[in-house]
């Protein structure tokens, strides 16, 4: 929870809002004091040496282009342009040095922190910021815990080896073929067909009597008179329908009977419908085309290809949640076995500053219980990452970005070839905060795999099904 010099503080501290710029450290006045385990203040005092030079070199700027009432541009006194500009450009003179010298001692003393420096309550700002004096600042900051991670020698973690039995696959293949149906025309009206046909009625107001063609999908017919009366029938058969309750809505009567739902009060209660077909969804038949559409052209070529890509399928998703549930688990168990302090009090009062919304301190301490376990697993994985020299090379993050954009563009139902997910992964790039996630997301799996390879966890093979009922109890 360490900060980058990149990164926006969003505080005050005098008349100016700080802000985090690239460190360019000199050396400035600047100490720390302990006040606990926990806690420390750092002063930081900057003479007007440290800032005149570059407050002249602005003032200078501001003048050859100020445009001001009675002079022309460039030619305004210097006088006249520090009185009117310099408070403003020394204060950010002042700030960015400040933040320089701030970040660079941390960074330098290798000082590892939780939050970010806020102003001390115990000694607030002081400084006169209408003259070219020496400025004095004292920060708060909270330490990050000292001790190290405990790993205990026993464990009650379980790991599971995924396996796919022939019922799941045949599940699959069934879900995979009703995706891709066909329409077989039918003879007469079963419980799982569609009835297409017309049936006549007079719209108020109009003259002439309507025809409007309809589609009556029996497993959505609410009505067991309807029901009753269409089962069995032919195209060219006359039926007499009821009209009100044939589905569960006025909505869905409207869409399968094709007329506008404020004309369904019109309709007659019951209506001679004229069959003139009747179809039946049918699940896709096993061929090439098929295979082509699911697995891509040319991959498989028989059902055995199919049902070994589709059970390898299966047991790689499945192993990949189990392995993940896993490290969640090993996560907690880490944070279990490591109790710590913190510095509440002062993670408090950064939360309380940097919130977004108005709350008040004791929803703010409320909210900090619950979110206390990720704050101290931040505060582990930082001292994983360290004791297991973990890193996340370029190679690595592009392929994790890789990997999340075509599980993107999977689940969203895209078809992309080569170039074209080559483009999208390019564009995803520009995203810094998606890109710095899944940078996190690889550090985090990364040491939990450190960890895990030197624990002795039990394993036991489960099958898909099994496992998943594992996991609602």
């Amino acid at each position: 929870m360490g900060c980058s010099p990149s990164k926006h503080l969003g505080l005050f501290y005098g008349p100016k809002r700080l802000h985090f710029y690239e460190s360019n450290c000199t050396d400035m006045n600047i100490s720390q004091e302990r006040i606990d385990e926990l806690n420390i203040l750092i002063h930081v005092e900057i003479a007007p040496e440290d800032y005149a030079a570059e407050l002249e070199k602005g003032l200078k700027t501001m003048q050859a282009r100020a445009n001001v009432p009675g002079f022309r541009t460039g030619k305004a006194p210097m006088g006249m342009i520090r009185k009117m500009y310099a408070n403003s450009m020394r204060s950010d003179e002042v700030f960015k040095k400040l933040n320089d010298e701030l970040y660079g001692f941390l960074e330098r003393e290798k000082i590892q922190f939780l939050g970010e420096p806020l102003p001390s309550e115990l000694h607030p700002d002081a400084n006169d910021w209408t003259s070219d004096g020496e400025f004095k600042f004292t920060f708060d900051l909270g330490l990050m815990p000292a001790a190290e991670v405990q790993i205990p020698a026993k464990n009650d973690l379980k790991a599971y080896k995924i396996t796919v039995s022939d019922a799941e696959v045949e599940k699959e293949i069934e879900r995979l073929r009703k995706g891709q149906p066909s329409f077989q025309e039918r003879e007469e009206v079963g419980e799982e067909d569609s009835v297409f046909g017309s049936f006549t009625y007079q719209p108020e107001g109009a003259e002439e009597p309507t025809h409007p063609n309809c589609f009556l999908p029996m497993p959505k017919v609410q009505s067991a008179e309807a029901k009753q009366a269409l089962l069995n029938k032919k195209p060219g058969d006359v039926v007499s329908l009821p009209t009100q309750g044939l589905f569960a809505d006025a909505k869905t009567n409207s869409i399968y009977l094709n007329v506008p739902e404020e004309g369904l009060a019109a309709l007659a209660e019951t209506v001679e419908f004229t069959i003139t077909s009747i179809s039946r969804m049918a699940p896709a038949e096993l061929n090439q085309g098929f295979y082509d559409s699911v697995f891509g052209e040319g991959q498989v070529s028989d059902e055995e290809q199919m049902r070994n890509r589709i059970r390898e399928s299966l047991q790689g998703n499945v192993q990949t949640m189990a392995n993940q549930d896993l490290l969640t688990n090993l996560r907690e168990w880490l944070i279990d076995s490591n109790p710590m302090d913190l510095p509440e009090a002062f993670l408090l009062r950064w939360l309380h500053a940097g919130q977004k919304k108005d709350k008040s301190i004791e929803e703010i301490r409320e909210s900090f219980q619950k979110d206390r376990r990720y704050i101290v697993w931040e505060v582990l994985r930082t001292k994983l990452l360290g004791q297991h020299e973990v890193k996340v090379e370029g190679p690595e993050l592009m392929e994790g970005v890789r990997s999340t954009v075509v599980n993107r563009l999977v689940r969203a139902g895209y078809q992309f070839n080569e170039t074209q997910l080559n483009d999208v992964v390019a564009r995803f790039m520009q995203d810094k905060e998606e890109v710095r996630r899944i940078h996190e997301n690889l550090l985090e799996f990364k040491v939990l795999e450190a960890v895990r390879v030197g624990l002795n966890i039990a394993e036991t093979s489960i099958d898909s099904e099994a496992y998943f009922e594992l996991q609602k109890a």
